[in-house]
Formats: C-alpha cells, structure tokens, sequence
C-alpha cells in the first residue's frame, strides 16, 4: 500500500508542479507561485530548488512572514540530507558533506530566527523555537540524526 500511495503523491506533486511551472511560463511571477513552488519542492525533497523558490518569494512586497520558516524548514531538511550522505559516503567525503550539512543548519537557524523576530506570537512559533533548539544541538555536535537513517526517497542529493 505504501508503493501506491507513494505512486500518487507523485503523482499529485508532478501535477501541481505542472500547473506552477505554467504560471511562469504565462509571465505570472508573484508570491504565491514562488512560495508554492518552493513548498513543494521541500515536500518532494528538492531543496536546493525548494531554497531557490522561497528565497524568490521573500522579495515579493506581499510575502507571507510564514516563508521565513518554511525557508528555515527546507533548509535543516537540505541539512539532513547531507547529513545522511555523509556517512554513506567514502571517508574522503565525508568531511565535505558534513560541512555542507552544518552551512545548510546554519542558514536554517538564521531563517527560524529571522521569522521569530517578526512573528513571535505566531500560531508556528512553538515549532520553530523547537527547531532553534534542535538546530543549536546539532551546530554544537550533539543528537544529530542517526547516521544509519535512510536518505529520503525523492531527495535529490546536491
């Protein structure tokens, strides 16, 4: 059953994906084409395009202040994978990927803080001061996730 509710997301998520890429290609660059996007490409697992498309939509005058924390999501997710990638990797890459992982957290730290200065009473906030929390420790080395993990599904590793 797994495979074929997996089947369907992909489904789902390439159709979605259709219909925003459309909207560019019709010259409708707004806000919320941009932060769909990236917010789907943090479900599917592509950060570096889900990074790309959130960072597009906090330039919109009209942008949501909740894109400073999904931008901070796709980021310790991007983080997680490389994280992961790291220990599957040969021991001369390692340390790369790790470094990649750690500036991915980072970023993601500096997006979560940026969202609580401006949205500290957010129904998010709880979340996201979690996710402080939890970013801290694993910048300090410590409850990293288990390098045994499997590497999402649909990741794309970059």
């Amino acid at each position: 059953r797994i495979e074929q509710i997996n089947g369907l997301l992909d489904l789902a998520a390439g159709e979605a994906e259709r219909c925003l890429n459309t909207s560019l290609a019709m010259r409708t660059w707004d806000f919320f084409v941009m932060n769909n996007l990236g917010g789907l490409y943090s479900l599917t697992n592509n950060h570096k395009k889900s990074v790309f498309y959130l960072e597009q939509a906090l330039q919109f005058e009209d942008a949501a202040p909740t894109t400073w924390a999904a931008l901070g999501e796709a980021h310790e997710k991007w983080g997680v994978t490389r994280w992961l990638v790291a220990h599957q990797s040969g021991i001369d890459q390692q340390q790369a990927w790790i470094a990649r992982a750690e500036d991915s957290w980072r970023k993601a730290l500096e997006a979560f803080e940026t969202f609580l200065r401006e949205n500290s009473a957010a129904p998010q906030a709880g979340y996201v001061r979690q996710s402080v929390e939890r970013l801290r420790g694993w910048l300090r080395g410590e409850g990293r996730p288990p390098p045994g993990s499997k590497v999402p599904r649909t990741a794309v590793v970059d």
